[in-house]
């Protein structure tokens, strides 16, 4: 069975102690001046952030049931029915393919896309959802900042690269309150990484969703030793027939000085972080 015993660890972090629960259940939910979910969706990925409002990060997955009931089900068990931004970072199911079902249950206030794969169909169903209900859909060509309150803000990155494979073509979310940071890039690879370092003023963040499901070919040493994150989550399924998450990566990751969480072994992780 999955591990499910709560992990509490007190971290240092420079100056600002930091408080951090890694729990596996869901009553501290909202209780954190930050918060992470990695949804079990199987191979894929589906990431909440509740940082002044909830951001929803892909849906999709290949978890028996559809990851647009995974995350509709965990929503309505904190008791919210809606949430105000989903972002998309590329159009492959493992990404996407839970969105559909998704919008069909739960309120979404404005959907973010990349505007690339013009001819994806998933891209054109998303969007077609949308318009029937109603729901403002934004194609991010450049940086894009929500400012749900004073303390927070979730930055929206373009593609990193003009051209190339899906991965790489991908959107980047930041999302911060106050000293706390929290990275998640989807599936961008070593050149799309190498560009964000190079071009993105990146903080040192507290949580980092490794790159494309802890592949090896992602969580660049460049990318690390510019975020230098405290906690890894890897969303990433049993089993599954890609090998991930990478052993180069989660030696990389280890080295770096990061607590890895991998949804293989415990399922649907819980992350809330205080600033003290």
């Amino acid at each position: 069975g999955k591990a499910r015993r709560p992990v509490w660890m007190p971290l240092a972090a420079g100056t600002a102690g930091l408080v951090l629960a890694v729990v596996l259940t869901r009553e501290t939910f909202g209780l954190g001046d930050i918060g992470v979910t990695v949804l079990d969706v199987g191979q894929g990925q589906s990431v909440l952030v509740q940082s002044g409002y909830l951001v929803l990060v892909d849906c999709g997955g290949d978890s028996r049931d559809d990851p647009g009931d995974v995350a509709a089900n965990y929503l309505q068990s904190v008791g919210r029915s809606d949430i105000e931004l989903l972002v998309v970072t590329h159009y492959h199911a493992d990404h996407a393919n839970g969105i559909p079902q998704l919008l069909r249950r739960i309120g979404v206030g404005e959907i973010a896309l990349p505007d690339v794969e013009e001819d994806s169909p998933l891209r054109a169903e998303i969007i077609s959802a949308a318009r029937e209900r109603g729901i403002p859909v934004r194609l991010v060509r450049e940086e894009v900042r929500f400012y749900p309150s004073r303390e927070d803000a979730i930055t929206v990155l373009p593609p990193m690269l003009a051209e190339g494979a899906a991965n790489e073509l991908g959107l980047t979310v930041l999302a911060a309150h106050g000293a706390l940071d929290v990275l998640i890039t989807g599936d961008m690879e070593r050149e799309g990484e190498l560009r964000l370092v190079e071009t993105a003023s990146l903080p040192k963040v507290e949580v980092l969703i490794a790159g494309h499901h802890g592949s090896h070919t992602s969580s660049t040493l460049e990318l690390l030793e510019a975020v230098k994150p405290s906690l890894a989550l890897i969303s990433v399924g049993q089993n599954n027939k890609y090998g991930h998450p990478g052993w180069d990566t989660l030696v990389r990751l280890d080295e770096i000085g990061a607590d890895i969480y991998r949804t293989d072994l415990y399922g649907t992780i819980e992350i809330q972080l205080n600033e003290s």
